[in-house]
């Protein structure tokens, strides 16, 4: 495990990615998060605490996604431990992944002999000729790049023309949310302070999460609207807490409309069946799929 750094301040530490004036504090960022993601210990914690292509309330988009990448080419960027493997839908000869852990790779390439498993560099760039593939998607990973317009370019670029991109993540901005952000004086959730007996965190933790969050949010949303911006969190609360809970290292404060708006250029967006946009919208979760453009 690695050392437990003080708990960040209340302050929102939410920057532009885009913007050079930043670019100091988010290479100091993106160094620190690919120490965290190096740790095995990050890798148990997903696989223990998470089962991704069983979880009831994402299987409609998994099994959405598995349908329409099944057959074809495929990377997946951020693959982790390749679960969608497991299904034993996909052939492991048609199958491509990513991820930060040499370790997780090398074990990867045991379990499903066939498929190919890289490792990713600091850097964002992906370890592949361009237009390479006939599927990209990834699934929960685009929230923790520091540089989301990148982790975008390079998915694009290794799609080849015509081929299908799909993208599964929280919806953050867009639903007034940060799970990465320190809400009241200290750790955890108001319930979990309130089980101590901490009522006036529990209160401040409330206000944050209700109120100062939100509002926060929806100043946000005004500025990507206009033009993209990638907000991220300079300060997660991942890199002080003993205990892995889903999106405590989320970066990017995701926003939908942002994506396809900086995506659009080069892809064209799919109309999703209603009930894929209503699981969506009840699971707070951000579905898209498209189509790369020809030229």
């Amino acid at each position: 495990m690695a050392n437990i750094a003080p708990a960040p301040s209340r302050k929102l530490n939410w920057v532009s990615s885009v913007e050079e004036r930043n670019s100091a504090s988010l290479s100091n960022l993106e160094s620190k998060m690919s120490d965290y993601y190096l740790r095995g210990q990050y890798y148990e914690d997903i696989v223990q605490g998470t089962t991704l292509w069983n979880k009831p309330g994402e299987a409609p988009f998994h099994q959405d996604i598995i349908e329409r990448v099944k057959g074809r080419s495929l990377l997946e960027i951020g693959c982790g431990t390749s679960q969608i493997l497991s299904t034993g839908a996909i052939n492991y000869e048609d199958y491509s992944g990513c991820d930060f852990s040499p370790e997780i790779m090398s074990k990867s390439a045991k379990a499903f002999p066939g498929g190919t498993f890289k490792t990713l560099e600091e850097g964002g760039m992906l370890p592949f000729p361009d237009a390479a593939f006939e599927a990209v998607f990834s699934v929960f990973v685009l929230e923790h790049a520091v540089y989301p317009n990148r982790f975008i370019d390079e998915s694009m670029r290794v799609l080849k023309p015509g081929g299908t991109w799909i993208l599964l993540c929280p919806d953050f901005l867009g639903k007034n949310r940060m799970t990465s952000q320190r809400a009241g004086f200290s750790l955890g959730s108001g319930m979990q302070k309130l089980r101590k007996g901490r009522i006036l965190d529990a209160f401040l933790t409330a206000i944050d999460v209700r109120l100062r969050i939100p509002a926060a949010c929806r100043r946000l949303r005004g500025i990507a609207d206009q033009k993209p911006a990638f907000f991220v969190n300079l300060s997660p609360v991942c890199f002080c807490e003993e205990s892995f809970r889903p999106d405590v290292d989320a970066i990017y404060l995701t926003y939908s409309r942002e994506i396809m708006e900086y995506s659009r250029k080069h892809l064209e967006f799919e109309e999703l069946p209603e009930s894929l946009s209503k699981a969506a919208d009840l699971s707070r979760l951000i579905y898209l799929v498209a189509r790369k453009r020809e030229s």
